[in-house]
């Protein structure tokens, strides 16, 4: 589905993505430029489903992929992490021994699937490193996509940005948001078809 054909999200708003796109369990990819959100989002998105969901607790997980600026963990290492009363709880490390998520995308991937293998039920939350240009973004969505079972992409992009990937030109290999046109809002998204 191209980024066009959705209406803006207000991502200041968790408890409304939480209404419209996390009413079960879902993979959620959140995707854009370092410094966009993503990682704020994900607490804030924790934080919401823990107040709606009364009764039967749901299971949110956070999968940190961005090895240069870990919330959790040391530099060098994926993390994944379960939400508790009002934070996350680390759960595993995988190893990358890199900062360069651009460069060593194959191992990135591979672990993001490794980690994502570990989580049940629940919402997971996936919180991709700051790469969208270029042939490094399109192969590194393209691969995180399928590796963590991914059913939803959140975009974070600012206003007078174009989306992500979208003056790429085209591509032999798939990336999800490469379908995207010149449209712009403060936050789009993107769900994988199936």
């Amino acid at each position: 589905m191209p980024l066009d054909a959705l209406p803006p999200l207000a991502a200041d708003q968790p408890e409304d993505l939480v209404d419209r796109w996390l009413d079960r369990n879902r993979r959620v990819l959140l995707f854009g430029p370092s410094g966009s959100g993503k990682t704020t989002l994900a607490q804030a998105l924790a934080r919401a489903l823990a107040r709606r969901d009364t009764g039967e607790r749901r299971p949110v997980w956070y999968l940190g992929a961005d090895p240069g600026s870990p919330l959790l963990g040391v530099p060098g290492c994926l993390s994944l992490a379960h939400w508790g009363e009002d934070s996350w709880r680390l759960v595993e490390l995988a190893a990358l021994c890199t900062l360069d998520a651009a460069r060593f995308r194959l191992p990135l991937v591979a672990a993001v699937a490794e980690l994502a293998s570990r989580v049940g039920e629940g919402v997971l939350l996936v919180d991709t490193p700051g790469v969208v240009k270029g042939v490094a973004a399109a192969e590194l969505l393209a691969g995180l996509v399928p590796a963590a079972g991914i059913d939803l992409v959140l975009a974070l992009i600012p206003a007078s940005a174009a989306p992500p990937l979208a003056r790429e030109p085209p591509r032999s290999w798939p990336s999800p948001l490469s379908p995207a046109c010149g449209s712009t809002s403060a936050r789009r998204l993107w769900r994988p078809p199936g």
